[in-house]
């Protein structure tokens, strides 16, 4: 998802009200990453997660954005923190610019909905994992009633008044790419999201029993 400068600042500036499910997954950061790990941060935005990545061990951290304007946000935030260990890259989840085994773990917050193809984003994301490396991904995730709505564009609210896009994603869509990707589940959980809200005027919302946050972890296990 790409941002204007604005857009971009705008949501900056307000991403500290809407951090309802980031305790929970940094206490499942804190059991996850070993001290060291390098780390991918995939769709990093402003960068604030790569530096509590760093603030959680991690011994490196790339973050990776498609918008230029999240990546200058993010490197103006390094010109204060000033933290040779993390990097800021520009790049797409879909065309990763790594396809070795560079990386012990993989971070990525609110992102992997925003893709068509979540198999094909899942097995790049593994091609950059070393063995046993692992993924940690928060997802926005609809229960639906009519499959025929799965990778429409939905309209959702964060609190009242931030109004962002997100792609209608399944839990099986999810399952579906792991498994693709040869990357075995180890967590599955929802998340309490209170500030989620689908649109009032979307057109299919009676489609959808349930939207919910749910937080992943998986690992990258061994050839045969």
């Amino acid at each position: 998802m790409k941002y204007s400068k604005t857009l971009s600042q705008e949501y900056s500036d307000n991403r500290e009200k809407y951090t309802a499910t980031d305790t929970r997954v940094f206490e499942i950061v804190e059991k996850i990453l070993v001290q060291g790990d390098d780390v991918l941060d995939l769709g990093c935005g402003d960068g604030r997660y790569s530096f509590s990545l760093m603030g959680k061990g991690a011994g490196s951290v790339i973050g990776l954005d498609v918008s230029e304007e999240m990546i200058n946000l993010a490197r103006k935030r390094n010109e204060v923190a000033s933290n040779s260990k993390v990097t800021f890259v520009l790049g797409d989840a879909e065309d990763l610019p790594y396809s070795s085994p560079l990386f012990n773990g993989c971070f990525s917050n609110f992102v992997l909905h925003y893709f068509k193809n979540l198999d094909e984003v899942f097995i790049g994301i593994a091609n950059t994992l070393k063995t046993n490396g692992w993924l940690i991904a928060t997802m926005n995730i609809a229960e639906i009633t009519d499959v025929s709505i799965g990778n429409e564009i939905m309209p959702i609210l964060l609190g009242d008044t931030v109004e962002v896009e997100t792609l209608i994603k399944t839990d099986q869509d999810v399952f579906s790419a792991l498994e693709s990707a040869n990357l075995k589940l180890v967590l599955y959980e929802e998340l309490n999201n209170e500030y989620l809200k689908i649109k009032p005027s979307y057109i299919h919302k009676d489609k959808i029993s349930k939207f919910k946050n749910i937080v992943v972890v998986a690992k990258k296990v061994a050839p045969f």
